[in-house]
């Protein structure tokens, strides 16, 4: 097993290096050694400890910009998916529900999704949600929307753009997340 010799380095900092029986350098091979490693002798901290509090202090600001992102995506998903189900509830005619036939207006069922994204999402006339202190939150690009009247559904496909937390100035390119929703009612009688 290895020994931690001490060398002197600048004033009041201590090195430390692992040597093996043989005073050449080894691997370090156990769980004391790596504390050898990671403490200087005079029980002050050592760089490998601070390194390794770097990288501990970096994989938390990842998973925590990962987790951010992704519950951005779940929330906006939900609410896509209530603004199409809405639209189609809102706009159905039951002009021929006699005739166990289903129809759309097309027209109220657009109007009725985009209110639902301009009142109920509290999103801008381009589709920008803000926080109360006006930071963006997230942008939503609605890349087709498609209605149709029989059978009665729509269809959306659109791209999330969700501002990053910590890593903006590191990404300089923006995360995009497709998102695609759709809505159809369909007759049971």
């Amino acid at each position: 097993m290895g020994r931690l010799k001490d060398q002197s380095g600048p004033p009041g900092v201590v090195l430390g290096r692992l040597k093996d029986q043989s005073g050449s350098p080894g691997v370090v091979s156990s769980p004391g050694a790596v504390l050898r490693w990671l403490y200087c002798q005079s029980g002050s901290l050592g760089a490998g400890a601070l390194i390794l509090y770097a990288v501990v202090i970096i994989v938390f600001i990842l998973i925590s910009e990962f987790m951010y992102i992704f519950n951005i995506r779940q929330s906006v998903d939900v609410e896509l998916t209530r603004a199409v189900n809405t639209a189609v509830d809102m706009s159905m005619s039951d002009l021929h529900r006699q005739d166990k036939l289903s129809e759309l207006d097309v027209e109220l069922a657009y109007n009725s999704f985009f209110d639902y994204l301009y009142k109920d999402m509290d999103l801008s006339r381009r589709l920008e949600a803000r926080s109360r202190g006006g930071a963006l939150v997230y942008t939503l690009e609605i890349e087709r929307l498609d209605i149709s009247r029989a059978p009665p559904g729509i269809s959306v496909s659109c791209v999330l753009s969700p501002s990053p937390l910590f890593i903006s100035r590191i990404v300089p390119a923006p995360v995009r997340l497709p998102i695609r929703v759709s809505s159809a009612n369909r007759r049971k009688d």
